[in-house]
């Protein structure tokens, strides 16, 4: 069951997409209105036979329409722009529900990066022990911090439990990974916990692999929840090495 907000701890930041859609909403506006006026005049100098008038006039209001349409499909005016409070103890989305980390069950990211160059498109979804599903992407801002904040907060949560559980004998599922007392597995394949060299997660993708290099699982980010938590049940049950784990690339998850 949700939590009460009061029992959240004390408030950290405030994550609003109000403003970004009114942002959005402006230009939209604005292109569309200056798309309007270029219309009727470029058809006019057309009439008229000047060209040099008109056939820019037009390339310029097929532009702004096209930049509208971006805004329609990237800017974030589907659905209720939201505001996401987050705590020390849990996580509020405002006139919907508050969690408490130890009302969450799953957090699964994913970056993708559509240039080289590109700018990153983060989402996070949000799993809760009442069985919902909460979306966080792009349309708040700075959705990365706060998909990294929930998930550091649910993993200080869950890493106890899965460690005792995994300690008593019994198995974790990471989606198609499963963590079990002897290393993880995936699709019948294993490496066992003290062969483990890294678990990355970088450009969309979950890697395990050994440390002779020779075995690699591998599965998108976008399927395996909880994949920092997996990344750091790794860190913890292996010896000591160079590498890194967990760590999102800079490409994406």
């Amino acid at each position: 069951m949700p939590s009460p907000t009061g029992s959240l701890g004390a408030p950290v930041r405030v994550f609003d997409a109000r403003a970004g859609r009114r942002r959005a909403l402006t230009w939209l506006a604005l292109l569309v209105l200056a798309a309007a006026v270029l219309v009727p005049a470029s058809a006019a100098y057309l009439a008229q036979g000047r060209p040099a008038l008109g056939v820019p006039a037009a390339l310029l209001a097929l532009g702004y329409l096209a930049a509208a349409g971006w805004i329609v499909r990237r800017g974030g005016l589907r659905g209720r722009a939201r505001v996401v409070r987050l705590h020390t103890g849990g996580v509020e989305i405002e006139g919907e529900a508050a969690y408490a980390w130890a009302d969450l069950v799953s957090v699964t990211m994913s970056g993708v990066q559509r240039a080289r160059r590109g700018v990153v498109r983060w989402r996070f979804d949000v799993v809760a022990a009442d069985g919902r599903t909460l979306r966080l992407d792009d349309a708040l801002p700075d959705v990365r911090a706060l998909g990294e904040a929930i998930t550091a907060g649910l993993n200080e949560h869950l890493a106890p439990r899965v460690r005792d559980h995994l300690d008593a004998g019994g198995s974790v599922a990471f989606g198609p990974f499963t963590a079990t007392p002897d290393g993880i597995t995936k699709d019948g394949l294993g490496i066992t916990w003290p062969a483990i060299g890294t678990v990355d997660i970088d450009n969309g993708l979950v890697s395990v692999r050994s440390r002779d290099g020779l075995r690699t699982l591998t599965a998108t980010a976008g399927a395996t929840p909880n994949a920092l938590l997996l990344a750091g049940l790794a860190a913890y049950r292996t010896p000591a090495r160079p590498g890194r784990h967990g760590a999102p690339g800079r490409g994406g998850a």
